[in-house]
């Protein structure tokens, strides 16, 4: 009876034990998967600085590789001049962080330019370089479980005490920051849990 218990008690997670190892050769499948947009290519123009900032899209056309069907961009022509505020307001699903992702190009489009200062950023600059020159702060902010010196100094680890002080003055965070117990060294907690939406 205890073998018998024993045996039923393991043909119960045998559905289980599928579902994982699928879920593993899924994971495994990605993981070895070529990527056609290489970030560690040593080709192309490493700048130090974007001269400009000056960004163009030119007839561009784009849709995502899992949906072929559904054209995100026919033909999308944009023009942002260097220094100037630009406003993307359009409903949910219409194509405004694809335009982001087109610009730090996590995707290329299938036709027409993506330009900063008049060059195709797919011909002209190394990927490592052009990311490097480019903040995003997203609607969601990623915070990790350190403190809040560490996630400010996580893109550029060898950053001095006054490149993030003069970083989160510029970004109106000093004061709170500093009038918090710990002060920089306050530990933010997984996702920023320990702090407020306003401040995360």
């Amino acid at each position: 009876m205890s073998t018998g218990k024993n045996i039923t008690d393991t043909g119960s997670i045998t559905s289980d034990l599928a579902r994982g190892s699928s879920a593993v050769a899924s994971v495994f499948a990605t993981l070895d998967g070529k990527t056609e947009i290489e970030p560690e290519s040593p080709e192309g123009l490493k700048a130090t600085k974007v001269s400009k900032g000056k960004i163009e899209l030119k007839n561009v056309f784009f849709y995502y590789l899992s949906r072929p069907d559904q054209a995100i961009f026919q033909g999308i022509n944009l023009k942002i001049e260097s220094g100037k505020t630009v406003a993307l307001v359009r409903r949910s699903g219409s194509g405004k962080s694809t335009i982001i992702g087109l610009i730090e190009r996590f995707y290329d489009p299938i036709k027409g330019q993506v330009l900063i200062d008049d060059r195709d950023i797919i011909k002209s600059y190394n990927l490592k370089s052009l990311r490097s020159q480019i903040a995003l702060v997203s609607q969601e902010p990623a915070l990790f479980a350190g403190s809040i010196c560490e996630n400010i100094s996580y893109r550029k680890e060898e950053s001095t005490e006054s490149e993030i002080k003069k970083a989160t003055i510029c970004a109106n965070a000093h004061e709170f920051i500093s009038a918090m117990e710990d002060g920089y060294e306050t530990y933010c907690g997984e996702r920023g849990v320990q702090l407020s939406g306003g401040q995360r």
